[in-house]
């Protein structure tokens, strides 16, 4: 089940001669939609919506449809499908046929499909095995990293194609400066005497709504947490490390190179208090929650 361009379709169809498929020129967002005892709900499905919006104007995209326009298409969406817990991608894309880099017509078409929420990686209690990168994120100077750019996730995929050939699940990549910035496709957090620590945006990172709502429990439960940069040194002394975003919720590295990490108590307390958000149970649930 699909929503493109304002119409309901089993499947879409994209030219492969498209600037979209010759150019990797595309904007996407993903939000996920939960369980609760009030019925299924969108979790920050307008701050996801938003997002999307900043990644076009920040490529130069047009599209017709409005924000709310496109919220509203992902509930009905959701009611058509009749799932209570799902996986919502939206793209954005220039579908003309115009091979040339910077094309004239720069209208975007929208899909957005829905598809249940399977997590087939590891428990939490197993956690991810990770390792620090030899590749790196590219500088803001370069590509702008705080938009889901689909170019900018090619760093990501040859970082976790080497780190699977290495027997790593995950690949942490360095910003162009070395410090630590980001998973392939979440935020990292790594605790040190109680105190959270999360890289910075100057660290060529994308500034997640998942890593955010993170920041706003945390502080909520009274941890400090400090938004900075963050060295390799300082990682590899952390007592617990965590990654998080839409798809992995919040997902502890258990091994980090040669070293083993247990799941520490910062980690499971957020995730307990991340679930509660989510699902309908937390003081926080009525404005981050959009029912469907």
């Amino acid at each position: 089940m699909m929503w493109h361009d304002g119409s309901w379709a089993d499947k879409a169809q994209v030219s492969a001669f498209s600037h979209a498929v010759n150019y990797s020129c595309g904007v996407f967002d993903t939000v996920r939609l939960y369980d609760s005892p009030g019925g299924p709900a969108f979790f920050r499905l307008d701050d996801h919506v938003r997002r999307l919006y900043s990644a076009m104007d920040a490529v130069g995209f047009s599209t017709r449809f409005s924000p709310a326009q496109v919220c509203k298409a992902a509930v009905q969406l959701a009611q058509k499908s009749a799932l209570r817990s799902a996986y919502v991608r939206i793209n954005a894309f220039l579908p003309q046929e115009q091979l040339r880099v910077y094309p004239e017509n720069r209208q975007a078409s929208l899909a957005m499909v829905i598809a249940p929420m399977h997590y087939t990686g590891k428990s939490f209690e197993n956690g991810l095995s990770a390792h620090v990168s030899a590749m790196r994120k590219a500088s803001c100077d370069v590509l702008p990293s705080g938009v889901k750019f689909s170019a900018n996730y090619l760093s990501s995929y040859l970082a976790l194609q080497q780190a699977r050939d290495s027997g790593f699940d995950e690949a942490l990549l360095l910003d162009s400066r070395g410090f630590v910035a980001e998973a392939s496709a979440q935020n990292l957090f790594m605790a040190r005497n109680g105190v959270l620590y999360t890289p910075s945006a100057r660290s060529e990172i994308l500034p997640g709504v998942t890593r955010d709502s993170v920041m706003v429990l945390a502080r909520d439960l009274g941890l400090p947490v400090e938004v900075t940069d963050v060295s390799v040194r300082q990682l590899l002394a952390a007592d617990e490390v965590f990654l998080c975003g839409t798809a992995t919720e919040i997902m502890p590295v258990t091994r980090l190179g040669k070293r083993k990490l247990a799941v520490g108590p910062l980690t499971r307390t957020l995730k307990a208090t991340f679930d509660d958000a989510v699902h309908g149970r937390h003081g926080f649930s009525k404005k981050w929650l959009s029912y469907v």
